[in-house]
């Protein structure tokens, strides 16, 4: 698939070279990434409808659950309230989820990257209040 070429994480990038809070954090979401990458890459329709059970989610579910996380794991560092449920997640493609999974994967990781754990222990999950 040529749109690989431009996503992030085919390649997991170098270790840091320093331990810093920011450094440990991005590091981890890159494993995420550089995982989610290759687990979800090329997949068929047969494997996109795949349920492991009646009861479980099909693996198209659970791509559009990792994105929704993923858009989390986003806002956080970029201190946005957490809308849930994400207009439109249902009618996004395979190729749409798989990219935008990366893309928010990167962009998080790259923010916390160098963050000192005081910028850090700042940082909120935020979600919607009932005044609006």
């Amino acid at each position: 698939m040529a749109q690989d070429i431009t996503l992030p994480y085919k390649e997991i990038p170098e270790v840091p070279s320093n331990y810093m809070a920011g450094n440990i954090l991005a590091r981890s979401i890159d494993g995420l990434g550089y995982r989610f990458y290759w687990a979800s890459k090329d997949l068929r329709k047969i494997d996109l409808a795949y349920k492991p059970s009646p009861d479980g989610r099909s693996s198209l579910e659970t791509l559009q659950h990792l994105y929704s996380l993923s858009e989390m794991i986003l806002a956080t560092p970029e201190r946005k309230v957490n809308v849930r449920p994400i207009p439109g997640l249902t009618t996004l493609s395979y190729e749409a989820l798989r990219a935008k999974t990366l893309i928010n994967l990167k962009k998080a990781a790259d923010i916390y990257r160098d963050l000192i754990a005081r910028d850090i222990a700042q940082l909120d999950i935020r979600f919607p209040t009932k005044d609006g």
